[in-house]
């Protein structure tokens, strides 16, 4: 399950702009409502966040996973918003239900939220092992819920 695109406060940003890509997979499914409801809670802030172009959250259930895109005006915006007390508050409180992590960020001169999927499926992926389908990996569910 893929949620709308939601817009931040630099939503007019003309570019260029700062790429990140997250996938998280945490040990227990038990662990997922507690995700999807910090999940939401930042969505929900998301306009408030300094220097942010847009946010994208997806999630896989079937793989306990979730995953971001998040654009931003520039690297030092997002390692500012990285450093944050609230953030770096939150990722202490799950790091030890992750099961696997990882991340990766680019820089591009036109945003097309499409192909920013595409490219951090690519570079973040699924994590090793956790779905196959006929000996081959399956993307997750990207339809865009409202």
């Amino acid at each position: 399950m893929r949620l709308k695109w939601k817009l931040g406060m630099q939503s007019d940003w003309p570019g260029p702009y700062f790429v990140s890509a997250t996938r998280f997979t945490y040990r227990s499914l038990r662990t997922m409502p507690l995700v999807y409801w910090h999940g939401l809670k930042l969505r929900r802030s998301w306009p408030a966040v300094d220097g942010a172009v847009g946010l994208s959250i997806m999630s896989d259930l079937a793989t306990r996973t979730t995953y971001t895109v998040s654009v931003w005006r520039s690297e030092a915006v997002l390692l500012a918003w990285v450093r944050s007390s609230a953030h770096a508050r939150l990722m202490r409180a799950f790091r030890a239900r992750l099961r696997s992590s990882a991340a990766d960020s680019w820089q591009t001169d036109h945003f097309e939220l499409r192909q920013a999927w595409r490219e951090a499926m690519r570079r973040v992926g699924l994590p090793q092992g956790d779905r196959k389908m006929d000996g081959a990996s399956k993307a997750p569910q990207t339809g865009a819920v409202e």
